[in-house]
C-alpha cells in the first residue's frame, strides 16, 4: 500500500471515547486546494479465524449498537493500550469462545472503511483448540454486558450464510478469505 502525504494543518480532535477519536483536518491537496476532512481514528483490532478439530469456524452472533442490528461474525475485539495484537487475539479468543489455541498464524492486516476511518484489523488463524473452564475466563472489563452466541460451522455453511446475507460483516468475510488463501492447516487435514 502506497502512502501519500498531503500537507496537513493541525488536526483538531472533535470527540473521543475509550477506543476512538474523531479528527477534523484542513488538507492541502496537490493542486493547492484546501479541503475539510474528517475521519475516525480507532484503536487497532484483531479478528480470529478459529478452526476446531473438524475445521469448523467459530462464529459469534451479537448485537452491534452502532449498526442497530445483530451481526454474525468471527471473534473480534480491540487491542488494548501497548498490547501486542497476538496477545489481544488470544484474550479475545478466550473471552468470546472459551477456547485457547495451540497454534496461531498471522494472516495480515485489513483496513476497515479506509475512506472514513483508520481502523486496522490484525487477522489470525487459530487451531489446535482446547476449552477453557468458565472460572478461568477473565471477561472483558470494557464490555461487561457483552452477550454473544457461539456457533461452530463448517466452511460450506459459512459460504451459505454469506450468500444468503446472514453474514455481511466485511472483516469476517475477508478474514476467512485470507485463511483460505493461506492454505490448509493441521486442523483442516
Amino acid at each position: 500500500m502506497q502512502t501519500v502525504q498531503f500537507p496537513l494543518y493541525p488536526a483538531i480532535a472533535q470527540d473521543s471515547t475509550h477506543f476512538a477519536r474523531w479528527f477534523h483536518h484542513r488538507v492541502e491537496k496537490p493542486d493547492g486546494r484546501i479541503e475539510e476532512w474528517g475521519y475516525l481514528r480507532v484503536r487497532p483490532a484483531v479478528a480470529i479465524v478459529a478452526l476446531d478439530a473438524l475445521a469448523n469456524i467459530a462464529i459469534v452472533t451479537q448485537h452491534r449498537y452502532p449498526a442497530g442490528a445483530v451481526f454474525t461474525e468471527i471473534p473480534k475485539g480491540f487491542v488494548r493500550d501497548s498490547e501486542d495484537p497476538q496477545i489481544a487475539a488470544c484474550r479475545e479468543m478466550r473471552e468470546e469462545t472459551a477456547h485457547e489455541a495451540e497454534h496461531w498464524q498471522p494472516l495480515g492486516v485489513l483496513a476497515a472503511a479506509p475512506g472514513i476511518a483508520r481502523l486496522a484489523h490484525h487477522v489470525f488463524l487459530a487451531w489446535g483448540l482446547s476449552a477453557v473452564e468458565k472460572s478461568q475466563l477473565p471477561g472483558d472489563p470494557e464490555e461487561p454486558d457483552e452477550q454473544l452466541v457461539l456457533d461452530w460451522i463448517p466452511l460450506e455453511q459459512f459460504h451459505q450464510w454469506v450468500r444468503g446475507g446472514r453474514i455481511v460483516d466485511a472483516v469476517t468475510i475477508a478474514a476467512v478469505a485470507l485463511a483460505l488463501l493461506a492454505g490448509p492447516t493441521q486442523a483442516a487435514r
